[in-house]
This record gives C-alpha cells, sequence and structure tokens, in this order.
C-alpha cells in the first residue's frame, strides 16, 4: 500500500465531533482520558504519563 493510500485508508476511520454542550464536552474529554485504561496500559488516568489528566476534573465511569 503506498503513503496515498494508506491516509486515505486512515482519513475513512476518522471524524470530527461537533461539541454540543459543556456536558457532552466532559464526556468526550473522560473518555479520551479513559483510552490508556481501557487497553490496559494504566490502571487509572492519572498514571498514564501522557496523560493531560490532571488539568481536568473528569468524573469516573464516564
Amino acid at each position: 500500500m503506498d503513503a496515498e493510500k494508506a491516509v486515505q485508508s486512515v482519513s475513512f476511520r476518522l471524524f470530527d465531533r461537533y461539541i454540543r454542550n459543556n456536558e457532552h464536552f466532559k464526556t468526550v474529554i473522560a473518555y479520551i482520558l479513559n483510552n490508556p485504561v481501557k487497553a490496559g496500559l494504566a490502571e487509572s488516568p492519572q498514571e498514564w504519563p501522557w496523560s493531560y489528566c490532571l488539568l481536568f476534573e473528569v468524573e469516573k465511569d464516564v
């Protein structure tokens, strides 16, 4: 697969998301911060070395 086709392949799986309100924003941030936890790379978002979770107050299990 050449580079152009690889980029096109990835671009079909990515999409923008319109943030509807503050509650939706919090939900999206919680989802992003919990990705390393769901992947088994960290026990909590705070333990992930590249996390910016300390900048946000995020409710657990969102």
